[in-house]
């Protein structure tokens, strides 16, 4: 699975508490906003049509509501990336069967970094 992370230059969603990321798992693409400290998505979309790149290009509701007004005038980047893969093992030892979940993430930075206090 493959999971970019989305936010302005200036790293504005990310200082307003949001993460905006695109999850890519074989033909699915699904577009979540969540909060930094939330689990739980708040707003999903599935196989959205276009990815959006400034705040009228975010789909009406609450996403463009609560993201709209952090991003201003500024375009979206993709500013991290997450690549992951889950391999479930399952080992018999006397018959009795024990799942092991094994994860491998790779994380890709680009070429911008956060500078708390500058705005960029």
């Amino acid at each position: 699975m493959s999971a970019p992370s989305f936010d302005t230059f200036g790293w504005r969603l990310y200082k307003g508490g949001e993460l905006l990321r695109l999850e890519l798992e074989g033909r699915e693409r699904h577009l979540i906003w969540s909060g930094l400290d939330d689990a739980n998505p708040r707003q999903s979309l599935r196989n959205p049509e276009r990815l959006p790149v400034f705040a009228p290009d975010l789909p009406p509701g609450a996403m463009a509501e609560r993201l709209g007004p952090l991003m201003a005038m500024r375009a979206l980047l993709p500013v991290v990336e997450v690549k992951s893969r889950m391999v479930i093992l399952t080992i018999n030892l006397r018959s009795c069967k024990i799942p092991i979940t094994w994860h491998r993430v790779t994380r890709h930075f680009q070429n911008i970094e956060y500078r708390p206090g500058i705005e960029q």
